[in-house]
């Protein structure tokens, strides 16, 4: 479970977390909406470990977030992340190494159910699909 307990954030004089608190129960799909500007990308990169709160807590099982509960997320956020000089194998590598728990027979079974090759750079596949 992850409890998000009075959590507060500024950025200089804007409020983009005013005393936020919920749960997110494991096993259940869980939705944050909001028009822009309202703080939906901030929690969440907040519940990723990615911004230092000004007051309140995160919990994820009990656990404060440290680098030991990292295994237990996955965030995804709107901007590339990933090495643009890798290809898909050379990142899933990458991820063997970084997350204890990386699945790399998962991994390949996704590239097989999309029918991609893992010597493409994500860039290149990228561009290859933007323009079907």
């Amino acid at each position: 479970m992850i409890e998000v307990k009075n959590v507060v954030k500024r950025y200089k004089r804007t409020k983009a977390l005013d005393n936020i608190s919920f749960n997110i129960h494991e096993g259940k799909i869980t939705c944050i909406l909001g028009t822009n500007g309202v703080g939906k990308s901030t929690i969440l990169k907040a519940i990723s470990g990615l911004v230092k709160l000004d007051k309140g807590e995160i919990l994820i099982d009990g656990e404060a977030i440290s680098n030991k509960i990292y295994d237990k997320l996955a965030f995804v956020p709107d901007i590339d992340i990933h090495f643009p000089q890798l290809n898909i194998k050379e990142t899933f590598e990458f991820m063997s190494v970084f997350y204890k728990h990386w699945n790399n027979e998962k991994a390949y079974e996704m590239l097989k159910n999309f029918d991609i090759t893992d010597d493409k750079k994500y860039l290149i596949y990228q561009k290859e699909i933007e323009q079907e």
